[in-house]
């Protein structure tokens, strides 16, 4: 189905009953881009220029289009220059208010940003900096300076990782290092910051 988002998306195999194990795949972003489109009417790309992208101030960026009804294969790749990936760490950082207007509900990251039932180091689509545990955790050989640091990570080697206790946005763009440890950079900043470090979470 090159070419074409939809059927792409359509062709995936279930792999696992829904709510059995703990596996994130691409195709859980392709589905649900699928399912808001169909809801509100429009190409996926346009709610998220509309609803997130523009509000937050950045500046146009791009998602790859497959097929003649717009849909985009949003797994991956939303080309943006650095400063503007930045935005989506602010936006966490401040508690999902932009401009003194709550963009995102303060409930929904609340959630957002708690442990899954399946992994405590996992929240919804970011990965969580504490507990530290070196096999099985969080890709991180040390503890992370700071217990309240969550981060994203792309497949493509690009970590964002936020610590509202240091106020902290940190962007790593660059393709993926083997091995790559994920606290390294984060504490290296962290450390040479000024202001108190944040309390770990319970």
């Amino acid at each position: 189905p090159a070419g074409n988002a939809i059927a792409w998306t359509r062709s995936a195999d279930l792999g696992n009953e829904p709510g059995s194990r703990f596996a994130p795949n691409l195709f859980e972003a392709q589905l649900l881009g699928l399912v808001l489109s169909r809801s509100a009417g429009v190409p996926v790309a346009d709610l998220l220029s509309d609803r997130l992208w523009r509000p937050l101030g950045a500046r146009p960026g791009s998602l790859t289009v497959g097929g003649s009804d717009g849909a985009a294969y949003q797994q991956c790749c939303v080309k943006a220059t650095a400063r503007d990936w930045l935005r989506p760490g602010l936006l966490l950082l401040e508690g999902g208010v932009v401009g003194g207007a709550q963009l995102v509900p303060t409930p929904w990251l609340d959630q957002m940003e708690r442990p899954i039932t399946h992994s405590r180091h996992d929240g919804w689509r970011v990965r969580l900096g504490w507990p530290f545990e070196p096999v099985n955790g969080n890709g991180a050989r040390k503890p992370f300076a700071d217990g309240d640091t969550i981060f994203v990570a792309g497949p493509d080697g690009s970590r964002l990782s936020v610590s509202k206790g240091r106020d902290l946005v940190v962007l790593r763009l660059g393709p993926p290092v083997p091995d790559w440890d994920e606290s390294a950079l984060v504490n290296l900043v962290s450390r040479s910051l000024t202001t108190p470090p944040a309390e770990f979470r319970s």
